[in-house]
């Protein structure tokens, strides 16, 4: 039988690393929307690179993950982006923010609040990780994964109104 001070440490423990995972995610999705500004306000890729310590490859690598320029809209290629909860490319919608390993269209969050139930505690939310029983609330597609939390669907609203103006 495990100790249940022991078994209550550990799961402190796990609960701070999906927090911080979490607060990781947020930071690097802060950095990539702070370098797109810059870019999309004209500084260079180069430029960029020689103020913040980093290559210009890498710049330009973040520039083309995150969605290129805001407000740009590309032309449809092989291997664009796309929702994972909907499968719409990121030509198709306004605006696609990309988690860890899944992504969601300002459409699907917006459709998503209006999805939010508790879930089993062994479910997960595609972008910060956190189980059913971390969370009050999870919107998923379908009834399958992909899944979203309430607090990263909050952030995806926030995202979403800061870059698009206008809330959802």
């Amino acid at each position: 039988m495990l100790d249940e001070q022991s078994l209550a440490g550990v799961r402190r423990a796990m609960t701070n690393v999906a927090d911080r995972q979490r607060d990781l995610a947020v930071a690097e999705a802060n950095l990539q929307h702070a370098i797109r500004v810059l870019h999309a306000t004209g500084g260079s890729l180069q430029e960029i690179a020689d103020a913040v310590g980093l290559s210009r490859q890498r710049i330009h690598q973040i520039v083309k993950e995150s969605g290129g320029v805001p407000g740009r809209r590309r032309r449809r290629t092989a291997g664009m982006l796309a929702c994972s909860f909907c499968d719409r490319s990121q030509a198709e919608v306004a605006k696609l923010i990309a988690g860890p390993d899944t992504r969601i269209c300002d459409g699907c969050v917006a459709a998503a609040a209006g999805r939010l139930a508790p879930v089993d505690a062994t479910l997960r939310c595609s972008f910060c990780g956190k189980a059913g029983d971390q969370v009050e609330t999870m919107a998923d597609h379908d009834g399958a994964a992909p899944r979203i939390c309430a607090e990263c669907l909050l952030l995806c609203h926030e995202i979403i109104a800061e870059e698009l103006g206008s809330p959802t």
